[in-house]
């Protein structure tokens, strides 16, 4: 009697659809790793830059002046800056009849409110070309009829002045920078 050979292929399938199955689960957790990296990536990184943003709760601040305010500000001003703030005291638009010649408008005082002793340096902007660089000034001096260390031709050029704010050993503390506009005409 022949026997009837089991050519039932089910065995085989399975085990096929098994392996299908378990490469699926596999491509599904790696996704969903990266998915979860990228995920506590982009948090940590937002956290870090609006944390960088966020302001002290003690920060002074500048007030509007209005009527109302108008003399308790004018009080605050005539009170000693703290040690590293600078009220600078100047004209912004300097006239020279050349290059050599000194300005007959120019001049940078030293306020008697301020505490440090300044110099400042004159740069021009987009170059960086250093055109004056002043003395020390003490508090409550100014300096006037400047004179440019370039020879620039005619011409307004946009600069800007660099404060310097100095300790007793002449050690720099702070910086503040003013725009000016230098005019050479001829």
């Amino acid at each position: 009697m022949a026997r009837l050979k089991n050519t039932d292929n089910a065995p085989r399938q399975n085990a096929a659809a098994s392996g299908k199955n378990n490469s699926l689960i596999i491509m599904c957790v790696i996704i969903c790793v990266i998915l979860f990296i990228i995920v506590v990536s982009a948090v940590i990184m937002f956290s870090a830059s609006s944390g960088s943003k966020q302001v002290e709760k003690n920060q002074k601040r500048d007030v509007v002046v209005t009527p109302d305010n108008v003399e308790e500000i004018l009080e605050q001003m005539k009170e000693t800056n703290p040690d590293t703030s600078y009220t600078a005291s100047m004209n912004v638009d300097w006239y020279f009849a050349d290059s050599a010649t000194p300005s007959d408008n120019s001049y940078v005082e030293n306020a008697p409110e301020n505490s440090r002793t300044v110099y400042f340096d004159i740069l021009l902007v987009g170059t960086n070309e250093m055109v004056y660089t002043s003395p020390y000034i003490p508090v409550g001096s100014r300096l006037e009829s400047i004179a440019l260390q370039s020879d620039l031709k005619a011409g307004d050029y946009e600069a800007v002045c660099l404060y310097h704010l100095v300790d007793d050993d002449n050690q720099e503390v702070s910086t503040v920078s003013v725009a000016v506009t230098l005019h050479v005409l001829n």
